[in-house]
């Protein structure tokens, strides 16, 4: 399967207000190809959930929201306050998930994957 095929859904629930919201994590290489830098994987996933859909990931981020995306950065298209250059990921270690950014300047492999909210 080539990365760009890779579909893994997931469901996140506010504990406090009870919502759920469904997203996807999404591949985005095609076959054969390593990596691509940050401003080309987004421009393939032009649908990457931004600042509100962010800021809930961050409010539930001590639930495990599924175990398929343990290995994976998780990127989105919100922008970190400290530079426009830098996105907001998630990353699993040390059996929890934790905030990250990254720079779009830099390449992305298979290692990561874009967030997109189900509708």
């Amino acid at each position: 399967m080539a990365h760009k095929d890779i579909r893994k859904e997931f469901e996140v629930k506010d504990e406090k207000t009870g919502e759920v919201r469904k997203y996807e994590a999404v591949g985005f290489l095609e076959d054969g190809e390593p990596s691509v830098c940050g401003d080309e994987m987004l421009r393939r996933v032009p649908d990457a959930i931004g600042g509100e859909d962010v800021k809930f990931l961050e409010e539930c981020i001590d639930q495990d929201w599924s175990r398929e995306l343990w290995p994976y950065y998780l990127a989105t298209n919100c922008r970190h306050p400290d530079g426009p250059r830098s996105v907001r990921c998630f990353c699993r270690y040390a059996s929890r998930w934790y905030r990250a950014r990254r720079w779009l300047g830099i390449v992305w492999g298979d290692y990561c994957l874009i967030v997109r909210r189900i509708k």
